[in-house]
């Protein structure tokens, strides 16, 4: 039963972290994706996952370091949205497995092209 609230907890910041992000962070908004939020059992503390696609590295880590210092407007918002006892204090995580997955996707559509050719 603990799990399963765990699980809708953390679909429920999710859902709210990623509709509170292009409101304050529009410059990007469209970049950044909230990939996965893992609460811990006391719903004191949540990891957000966030997934960036940017053109370089320097420029999803710039992006990340900006949705950091945010985290403050974030915890706040989201503290006006939930009906916990405690909201959780959220730490942002930078998810690395998008970008990975699109270059993969880049690099087959690259090799098809070539062998069609």
């Amino acid at each position: 039963m603990a799990v399963d609230r765990i699980k809708r907890v953390n679909e429920l910041l999710q859902r709210h972290i990623a509709r509170i992000l292009p409101l304050i962070y529009p410059n990007h908004a469209y970049l950044v994706t909230v990939a996965a939020v893992e609460t811990s059992r006391d719903l004191r503390n949540s990891t957000v996952h966030l997934s960036i696609l940017a053109e370089t590295p320097l420029e999803e880590e710039a992006i990340f370091e900006e949705i950091c210092e945010l985290r403050g407007i974030i915890q706040r918002e989201l503290a006006a949205l939930l009906t916990f006892k405690f909201t959780p204090q959220i730490r942002f995580k930078h998810d690395q497995d998008t970008a990975r997955r699109v270059a993969l996707v880049n690099l087959i559509d690259s090799l098809q092209w070539q062998t069609h050719e």
